[in-house]
């Protein structure tokens, strides 16, 4: 979606407010669990700072890992399943159907879309991605520079408009 600048759309103002993405997103979240195993998410740029007190040999204390949907008891959330579950689940089947490296790349797009420079990690803090990885990221960025307008803020790898 493209839109002008001033005139974004509200998620206030979307059915389901942000239980539709978070249902979507819940599920790919799933998936990717049921295919890589135990996984967490954290800033990216704390991730960074992390390894290189390491490689420093300074002590480097873990970074927190982010909580990126709303909670199980998030009304919009239950609501969008309620309402969605079959949809939900054939969107499942779909995603469980791609290669594990396609699967990988769309959450994290689809990451970067929820949280901003978020990384998904093992449980020692080392981000994962696929070989597709660098691939993906700048043909996305090259899209974004070619379509997204100049002055909306918009990220130009996921289109996510920036605050800054």
């Amino acid at each position: 979606l493209i839109w002008n600048p001033g005139n974004e759309p509200n998620l206030h103002h979307v059915r389901f407010q942000c239980g539709s993405h978070g249902g979507l997103f819940k599920m790919m979240l799933e998936v990717l669990y049921e295919t890589f195993g135990d996984f967490r998410v954290h800033i990216a740029h704390d991730v960074n700072n992390y390894h290189n007190q390491m490689e420093a040999g300074k002590v480097a204390i873990k970074p927190e890992a982010k909580h990126i949907l709303c909670g199980e008891d998030c009304l919009n959330l239950q609501a969008f399943l309620k309402t969605h579950y079959d949809e939900v689940e054939l969107l499942r089947s779909k995603f469980l159907s791609l290669r594990d490296e396609i699967q990988m790349e769309l959450a994290l797009w689809f990451l970067s879309r929820s949280k901003h420079n978020h990384v998904f990690t093992d449980l020692n803090i080392v981000p994962f991605h696929s070989k597709y990885y660098d691939a993906v990221y700048w043909a996305h960025t090259d899209y974004g520079k070619l379509n997204y307008p100049k002055k909306s803020r918009m990220c130009e790898h996921c289109g996510v408009l920036n605050d800054e």
